[in-house]
């Protein structure tokens, strides 16, 4: 979830040749809980990744804190941000994936390769 995680991995890697650890990498795009913030933290992820084999980077997500709210100003800041923080990251075989329920159902923009629903896999509207 941060750059400081990943580097922590690299230095605990050191010498040992093992399973490949693959992960998602989180973009805080305004939830502000956890995940990269900036596109120097995003570039050097892509730095580590490049320089150590058995980082493997599957996926990078966002989650939208207002998805189901009618203002949509705070969303489409985060839809921004998330877009602008992939872009050095993207690939064909990445999946990226920031829609819950509230966005998968409302925003067809932001579903790119998955989707995570949550609450409405049981019927229920994301803003009750």
């Amino acid at each position: 979830y941060s750059t400081r995680w990943l580097r922590e991995i690299v230095d605990m890697m050191k010498g040992e040749m093992g399973q490949p650890i693959r992960f998602h990498l989180k973009i805080d795009s305004g939830m502000n809980r956890l995940g990269v913030k900036t596109l120097e933290e995003v570039n050097e992820v892509k730095k580590l990744v490049s320089e150590h084999s058995y980082l493997q980077l599957e996926g990078v997500f966002t989650h939208f804190a207002t998805a189901d709210e009618k203002d949509e100003n705070y969303f489409d800041r985060q839809v921004d941000t998330f877009q602008t923080l992939l872009q050095p990251l993207h690939t064909e075989k990445l999946l990226v994936h920031c829609a819950n329920s509230a966005a998968g159902l409302r925003f067809k923009e932001v579903l790119f390769n998955m989707v995570r629903f949550g609450i409405s896999m049981y019927g229920l509207s994301p803003s009750e």
